[in-house]
């Protein structure tokens, strides 16, 4: 099932296109890192790579998801998301947005909540991509 079929699933209107947009901008960025040079993905001037900040995006994936489902790690600490080489910075991304899809589909959560919070995260993904 792809992450738009997901998103589709949805029934609350606002959280189905918060996850709409974050699925969209999930796919996008993933395609955009996986066609970037690797040099320009480890490249960092004045402000943290474009590797890092992919990281510390798919790293607040994680988090959330394990804030809507904390028995998915029932032991502690929480698992830490390794670095992973510029070629599967995409592919990181990628997954944990199709698992932070999956998740929040499951979750009993407050839907607003949940639906700014994707929203938050489909923003940073913008952002990324205009560097």
């Amino acid at each position: 099932m792809t992450t738009r079929e997901l998103a589709d699933r949805h029934e609350d209107p606002t959280l189905q296109a918060a996850t709409a947009e974050f699925a969209a901008q999930v796919n996008r960025t993933a395609s955009w890192l996986n066609s970037l040079p690797h040099d320009r993905i480890e490249r960092g001037t004045d402000r943290p790579s474009i590797a890092a900040d992919a990281h510390r995006i798919a790293a607040g994936f994680l988090r959330l998801q394990l804030e809507l489902e904390p028995d998915s790690y029932p032991t502690s600490p929480a698992p830490h998301l390794p670095s992973v080489r510029p070629h599967a910075t995409g592919a990181q991304l990628s997954v944990l947005g199709t698992e932070l899809i999956k998740t929040a589909q499951a979750a009993d959560s407050s839907s607003r909540g949940l639906a700014e919070q994707l929203a938050g995260f489909a923003r940073e993904l913008i952002a990324l991509r205009n560097r």
